[in-house]
């Protein structure tokens, strides 16, 4: 089934979403060209966004990653960690310093290097479709901001299912729009604080994302993959990424608070356990 972008104003070329209607998904048709999705993640802007936002450094660390890695230490205690898609391995750096053994995969050349002076062979090239390493080998895989880029996320799943070892946690986080979210940032009037929220879901829209996910379709992906999902959480503090439009707005004081009471949130982090036998 067709259906309107939601972020019409920021619509890039020619592509349409479709959703299934059995799960959900949203996904992107036709799926962009190889050598635009190579230079759009080797772009100035995807590397700014990376290098120039250290409130956005600060605030991952302390507000995301810390309350999932305490959540996971508490149900199984720290093992072996394989972040998918480790950038400069920013994310290896904080989990190793809380004991974790730490291991980083990616696909982009500039950021293995970056990763690779820190963390030597425990960095490799590889993706979320062919991690690199054995059946059974992780007691924890990290997919956060990554499985939205995918245009066959069914696939990137199963394969991360096999590196996990049996009882091993999948920590997967991706942005969700649901309507009232939606609907309040429509309510906007034209203003600055409008063009900056354009600006930013922009990056939400195709070719940068190539799935959308809610609540139901990700929790169908991952139970048809042989998942058992353990916990959900939402966080309502308008994207990590706000730190990038050197704004505090009371509009996103005001829509956090809201988005919690309601139980929603522009981001949801799953945690889903291998099943020790099947």
């Amino acid at each position: 089934m067709e259906i309107e972008s939601r972020y019409a104003d920021v619509r890039t070329r020619s592509y349409k979403n479709y959703q299934c209607r059995n799960c959900g998904l949203i996904y992107v048709y036709p799926d962009p060209e190889e050598a635009d999705l190579e230079a759009l993640y080797s772009g100035d802007d995807y590397l700014d966004f990376l290098f120039d936002n250290p409130g956005w450094r600060t605030w991952v660390q302390e507000k995301h990653w810390l309350p999932v890695l305490r959540e996971i230490e508490n149900r199984k205690g720290r093992g072996v960690i394989l972040d998918v898609g480790c950038p400069d391995g920013l994310f290896m750096d904080f989990a190793g310093g809380r004991g974790w053994d730490v291991f980083g995969i990616d696909v982009n050349g500039e950021m293995l290097s970056l990763a690779g002076r820190k963390h030597g062979d425990h960095v490799q090239s590889g993706s979320a479709y062919e991690p690199g390493w054995p059946e059974g080998h992780f007691d924890v895989v990290r997919l956060c901001h990554v499985l939205e880029h995918l245009n066959a996320p069914a696939v990137a799943l199963d394969s991360l299912y096999r590196v996990l070892k049996p009882g091993g946690i999948l920590s997967v986080g991706v942005p969700i729009f649901d309507d009232r979210v939606f609907n309040m940032f429509k309510k906007l009037p034209a203003s600055k604080l409008r063009k900056d929220l354009v600006r930013l879901l922009a990056w939400m829209d195709p070719p940068h994302h190539l799935t959308t996910w809610s609540t139901r379709s990700l929790g169908n992906a991952l139970e048809k993959t042989g998942f058992e999902i353990i916990s959900k959480s939402y966080r309502s503090d308008i994207f990590p990424m706000i730190a990038k439009l050197r704004t505090r707005s009371l509009f996103f004081r005001v829509a956090g608070i809201y988005l919690r009471i309601v139980g929603s949130g522009v981001f949801i982090e799953v945690l889903a356990r291998k099943p020790v036998s099947k």
